[in-house]
């Protein structure tokens, strides 16, 4: 009886294969329930956004601060006439950085 000693390792791996496709499947599905509604303000926020990158630098008065807004949208096909993907990506970020003052010594043999 060889052929079930042959077959056994195939059949473990399908089976592993099948528990990872239901795991992602499952996955996906609650992602999508779990989003729920975008909300309008952020996203009319981020449509206002014109093309391309922006940097700005605070004023004196905010020194250490820098604000970043892009956006970039394409449509990406597969051929000159085929099915494509349109991309329309977006972001708002902002830095500071301000200086600390340096911390005490903490006294010999503590940490």
């Amino acid at each position: 009886m060889p052929a079930p000693l042959v077959a056994a390792p195939a059949a473990l791996k399908a089976v592993g294969y099948a528990a990872a496709g239901a795991a992602t499947l499952w996955a996906i599905a609650r992602a999508r329930r779990a989003a729920g509604p975008r909300p309008e303000g952020e996203e009319a926020a981020l449509d206002a956004l014109p093309q391309g990158l922006d940097v700005t630098y605070g004023p004196e008065a905010d020194r250490g601060r820098s604000d970043l807004r892009g956006r970039w949208t394409r449509v990406l096909r597969l051929g000159p006439h085929g099915p494509g993907v349109a991309v329309d990506l977006a972001a708002m970020a902002r830095l500071r950085v301000a200086s600390v003052p340096a911390r005490g010594r903490a006294g010999r043999g503590t940490r």
